[in-house]
């Protein structure tokens, strides 16, 4: 599962960001989309289990990002394929004011979508990164915990050995005497 969420995390960015190179086509972008909930349910069923927890984090992290870019960008190309069919009908009609207002509007949607995008993807992108440092943090206390049990059980062992010790001294001792 990890492995696959890895893979589908990897696709999905690269259709995310295929989608985002050509915003007047969705298809790519719906595609990224899908594979990138697939790669999020995968990386999550992936780290349950826990083999592969590094491949299964970072396809989190992928799928994550590519989620919200191909969100960001149907939104942002929703608004935008509606200005550049104005354009066109502007054009074709010869009506300037109608160009206008589209070319307006296509700049206008621009500028205010792509700062929308920047900030929706860092704050995600500090969540993963955030998840996996509690992850990791996690992973290390669980290993301190093991490695301290097994110091007091060597020290428990440690102890039992010297009483035996000690007390085969004693009883060699004895039959000694």
């Amino acid at each position: 599962m990890s492995i696959a969420a890895l893979v589908l995390g990897i696709l999905s960015i690269i259709g995310s960001i295929v989608g985002a190179a050509n915003p007047l086509s969705n298809t790519i972008t719906i595609v990224a989309l899908i594979v990138g909930v697939i790669a999020i349910v995968l990386a999550a069923i992936g780290m349950k289990k826990g083999a592969g927890h590094g491949k299964a984090v970072a396809g989190l992290v992928l799928a994550i990002i590519a989620v919200v870019v191909s969100i960001v960008m149907l939104i942002a190309c929703g608004g935008a394929k509606q200005n550049v069919s104005d354009l066109v009908d502007g054009v074709v009609n010869g009506n300037t004011e109608q160009i206008e207002q589209a070319a307006s509007n296509l700049a206008g949607d621009a500028g205010e979508e792509v700062q929308s995008a920047v900030d929706d993807a860092i704050a995600e992108i500090e969540s993963a990164v955030n998840d996996a440092a509690n992850a990791a943090a996690d992973a290390v206390d669980t290993a301190a915990d093991a490695a301290a049990d097994a110091v007091d059980a060597a020290e428990d062992a440690v102890d039992a050995a010297a009483d035996a010790a000690a007390d085969a001294v004693d009883a060699a001792a004895d039959a000694a005497n």
